[in-house]
């Protein structure tokens, strides 16, 4: 049986529009199309649901894509009663005019939103991506989560786990070298990395996790929302084996930016949930149960390291990586490599502290 989330325990989207320049209302880019700038969230709402019969509907939607994520910075006491409908409105939202950066504008707004009202968002969104959308929608519903999960946490994306989650997006003589944990290994993959991911940002105040009380509600979610639609067409075929694998990373993204209170259960949950995709017939699902434990184990207590490396039952894996890469999988070979310089780095951890 499936084990259940304990009850204590995605392309990343484009930066949030920048604020417009002047916040007068009879400023030209008032005159727009589109009308006046939206000053409250409604104003928002109603532009999104502008219908396509009306008047300069592209222009109204798009201003209502972009006024969304500068309203909810500025947390309106009417936020939370209106992230529902919001997120209904963002979500059906189709980009039937071509509208010039519709995906980053679609994405700022519903990461704006999960991160303005975590609580009310997350699980509605869950229950949408596995009712409403279809596979294209899915693989950005949970690109938001995992978005919002880290601005929240405050945490930053290393570009070594991006490019070992993201197999392709660095030369494997990179990947080799990071995964060995070889001198300028980890150098080379942040200089190798690709526009898409970005360069690791500079050093941030810290701050406190904003993540932390609501890691377990996303994490619980998700989880029940997956297995209860195990038998869905959307987890079938090669889209749905995609799918599958972006659910496993996004778990464990949770445990990544839980707080530490919360991480190692939510990381050992994470595993617990991906341990059942060890043999999948897929060879992404496989790479993603890979790279789950590259993001987990350094999250880890000593007692869930421990059940790890055994080998044989308790979801032992020491066997397992071992087996990694034959038959010609280099590139499984390689995070497999580094998920045990994972293992080993936790370990010496552990030893040295108990010296």
């Amino acid at each position: 049986p499936a084990p259940a989330p304990s009850p204590s325990s995605s392309p990343s989207p484009s930066p949030l529009p920048p604020p417009p320049d002047s916040d007068s209302s009879d400023s030209e880019s008032d005159l727009a199309p589109a009308g006046p700038a939206p000053k409250y969230l409604r104003q928002s709402l109603s532009l999104l649901q502008t219908a396509e019969t009306a008047d300069n509907f592209a222009a109204k939607q798009e201003a209502g894509l972009r006024s969304l994520p500068i309203l909810l910075r500025k947390s309106p006491p009417d936020a939370p009663l209106l992230a529902d409908r919001l997120l209904g409105a963002v979500s059906n939202i189709s980009n039937d005019s071509n509208m010039d950066g519709f995906g980053e504008l679609r994405d700022a707004a519903a990461v704006a939103l999960l991160v303005a009202c975590p609580a009310e968002v997350a699980p509605n969104l869950v229950a949408r991506i596995f009712d409403q959308m279809g596979i294209g929608d899915v693989l950005s519903g949970l690109g938001w989560i995992e978005s919002a999960a880290f601005e929240l946490s405050g945490a930053r994306k290393s570009g070594e786990k991006r490019a070992l989650r993201e197999p392709g997006t660095v030369r494997k003589s990179t990947l080799l070298a990071a995964a060995k944990g070889g001198e300028g290994g980890s150098a080379a993959v942040e200089k190798a990395k690709t526009k898409r991911w970005g360069g690791r940002a500079e050093p941030v105040k810290s701050r406190r996790n904003l993540f932390a009380p609501h890691a377990p509600l996303f994490f619980e979610a998700l989880a029940a929302a997956f297995y209860a639609n195990r038998a869905s067409p959307l987890f079938g075929g090669e889209a749905g084996a995609r799918v599958v694998a972006r659910v496993l990373t996004t778990l464990a993204s949770f445990a990544t930016c839980a707080g530490a209170g919360e991480r190692s259960a939510i990381a050992a949950n994470a595993w617990a949930v991906a341990r059942d995709f060890r043999d999948a017939g897929d060879v992404a699902v496989r790479r993603a149960v890979l790279a789950v434990l590259y993001d987990v184990v350094p999250e880890m207590s000593v007692e869930h390291v421990a059940v790890l490396v055994q080998d044989g039952g308790g979801g032992g894996v020491v066997g397992w990586l071992e087996e990694q890469g034959k038959g010609g999988d280099e590139m499984s070979a390689l995070m497999a490599e580094g998920v045990r310089g994972k293992l080993l780095e936790q370990v010496q951890q552990f030893t040295s502290a108990t010296r």
